[in-house]
């Protein structure tokens, strides 16, 4: 079972089987933007109209331990 991480978009695993192995992920998303919460207009802040996320990681499970290396790319969202 895979859950995803809200800021980078990283998947990470919940529940582990018992089979070793390695598993590699690589995906990506584009999302509109019209409005923050944390970053208001009212404030100053310029905010980009999208949001981009690119990542790509590695999961490795062995019999007794398991890993994950992952990177992300995080698009520019607002200036200043």
């Amino acid at each position: 079972m895979l859950t995803r991480e809200s800021i980078t978009g990283q998947r990470y695993r919940l529940i582990y089987q018992s089979a070793p192995g390695v598993n590699f992920v690589v995906g990506g998303d584009i999302a509109y933007v019209s409005d923050s919460v944390y970053l208001p207009k009212g404030r100053g802040y310029q905010l980009s109209d999208h949001r981009d996320r690119v990542r790509v990681g590695v999961h490795w499970q062995g019999e007794n331990a398991s890993a994950f290396y992952g990177l992300t790319y995080l698009g520019r969202e607002f200036s200043d």
